[in-house]
């Protein structure tokens, strides 16, 4: 797995954020700070968790019993609790300080279709 430049994952998460920003306005949520926060934070997210999983399957092709093995080992294993209890723990705390009541609440009064009974076979 080869890691993506920093422009290229820029211009990815841009793209996401618009994306879930559209999807949040589609969703009735009317507040453009709310929108643009959590949209920032979903995306940030899901980099971080990206950057996560690239760190961990080079860990894992690493040799740990050899000398340059340990030393990109650890390299690895500091790049994972960066991107893990720095960037992921900081954008997930913010999703949580208002998701129910910003996001879920506002997507449950939308109007939903009313299920039909099961048919008798």
């Amino acid at each position: 797995m080869k890691a993506q430049s920093s422009r290229v994952r820029a211009r990815l998460s841009v793209q996401r954020v618009n994306r879930i920003d559209r999807w949040l306005l589609k969703a009735g949520i009317q507040d453009a700070d709310v929108r643009t926060r959590v949209a920032i934070d979903l995306s940030d997210s899901l980099d971080a968790a990206e950057r996560i999983q690239f760190h961990l399957s080079a860990l894992l092709r690493t040799n740990p019993s050899s000398k340059s093995g340990a030393e990109r080992a650890l390299s690895h294993t500091v790049s994972i609790g960066v991107w893990a209890f720095n960037e992921l723990r900081y954008h997930v705390l913010r999703l949580q300080r208002g998701w129910e009541l910003n996001i879920e609440n506002p997507i449950a009064r939308l109007p939903r279709r009313r299920r039909s009974r099961a048919r008798a076979a």
